[in-house]
This record gives C-alpha cells, structure tokens and sequence, in this order.
C-alpha cells in the first residue's frame, strides 16, 4: 500500500543560510540552497566543506577564513595584494608601467612626424623606432612639436659621448650651444650592420618646464660599431605634443615603425 501522507517538502540536510538546523549534532551537514555552499557542524561551529567557490567567467579561486571567490574584475583593471581586503586580494585602476599610445609605420619619409602622441595623461615617455631601410648613411636629429607646427628654433641643448668598442676610445659629442635639434644617439648608414633601432626617452614635453631628452645606440662601422649616449634639455619652457625625426639633409628617407609608450603616474 502506498504512503500518500509523506510530505515531499522535506529534505534532510537542505536549508537556506538563514534557515540552518537550531540544534545541530556533530558531524551533521547541510547544503544551502541560496548560496551553493555545504557547511558540517564541528561541535562548535559550521565549517565550509570546500567547493569551488567560483561561478563566473574570470572569477579567482582565493582564501579568506576558507576557500573564497574573488569575483572577476573590471576591464583593464589589475591583479593586487591588500592586506585588509578580506582576502588579502584585489581588483585596482591605480595606473603602473607603461602603455602604448601610439604606433605608425614610415616608408620612405624625410619627416616621421609623431603628432599629439604627448599628453597631460603622462609626464615621460619611451620612443622605440623599428628601422627597416635608410637612404644613405646619416646622424638622426629629433625636433619638438605641436600638431604639425615643427619647432625649429635654436632650443635645443645637448652633449653625449661615442666609446670605440674594444678599444679605450672615448670621444665627446657636444652641440656647442642651442641648436636647432638634437641630435640622437644612432647614427644609421650601410656599413655591414644593417639599420639599428633606437630608444629614446622624453620627459616633462607637456609641462611647463624644460624638456629632457636621453638615447644611446649604435653607431654600425666596421670592425666594431661605436656606442653613443647622448642626452639633453630645451633652453625654454613651453609645452609640446610631438616630435619629429629628420636626416641631416633633405633628402634623406627613413622607414620605420615608430612607438610611443607613456609612463603610467
């Protein structure tokens, strides 16, 4: 004979986080129907059988008291430690390290004109330039800007040194005084090396301030290329967006790919 007076409702072991058992026995469990969770009653307290606490996408498996969720994190946001979040863990927007802002490729240019890449958003910056043909052999000069205007007055201030590798050569590099450009570290030219990259570090272009500048490089002559370090100010305090890079004459071409990278404040 079939029993019809048993109440399907009840389910032992399954409650709620609110609606746990009043007076547990040791050893008893439970799995709670709002938070997925399964917890056994010590004697003296529920402890968390372990699961996985993670449910989405992107959710980190971490620990608090017990294994924890720390829930994905926003876009572009990051990994880091904090000790009074509660799982030692957390997602941050503070900016660190670098960020590409801009990347163009040149062919055959006299003028690789970087426009409005400087901003308020950074104080330094790092240019990489990716060279894949030079016209003939030359130094690379850099000249400051904003938008398209090229500023070619006498600014710029420089000096440096060139080492022979191997050998206990060092000469100096000296503009003499302002100058219309600075003059980089690479000397480019077809002298069995191919074309070297270059580095270059800007600081401060749109503060208020002087604008410093620092490369070094390679200067490729045979049998062993010169190392170049060449750094220098602005004379004034105006405040730039750009730069370009030019030949010492003018018709001079370059191709690269040029990068500029701000650092994160």
């Amino acid at each position: 004979m079939g029993i019809s007076n048993v109440s399907t409702s009840l389910r032992a072991g399954v409650c709620t986080s609110t609606t746990r058992p009043n007076a547990p026995y040791e050893g008893q469990t439970i799995y709670e129907t709002d938070t997925d969770l399964m917890y056994v009653w010590s004697g003296a307290t529920w402890i968390r059988i372990y699961s996985s606490p993670t449910t989405t996408k992107g959710d980190i498996q971490t620990y608090s008291t017990v294994p924890d969720r720390l829930a994905v994190g926003s876009n572009n946001t990051y990994l880091r430690a904090n000790s009074s979040a509660s799982t030692g863990l957390e997602w941050s927007s503070n900016a660190v390290g670098l960020e590409l802002i801009a990347s163009t490729t040149f062919t055959n240019s006299n003028n690789l004109l970087m426009n409005g890449v400087f901003s308020s958003t950074y104080d330094n910056y790092v240019v990489n330039v990716n060279l894949t043909s030079v016209s003939s052999a030359t130094t690379i000069f850099m000249r400051l800007a904003n938008g398209t205007t090229v500023d070619a007055s006498g600014i710029y201030l420089f000096g440096g040194f060139i080492s022979y590798m191997g050998s206990g050569i060092l000469s100096a590099v000296n503009g003499g005084g302002a100058t219309t450009d600075w003059a980089l570290a690479v000397q480019e030219g077809t002298y069995g090396y191919g074309n070297t990259p270059m580095r270059i570090e800007i600081m401060q272009p749109m503060l208020s301030y002087r604008t410093a500048f620092f490369s070094s490089g390679f200067q490729p002559v045979n049998p062993l290329p010169y190392y170049r370090h060449i750094g220098g100010v602005t004379s004034n305090t105006s405040t730039y967006n750009g730069f370009t890079l030019i030949g010492n004459n003018s018709s001079f071409t370059i191709s690269a790919t040029i990068s500029v990278y701000g650092y994160r404040k």
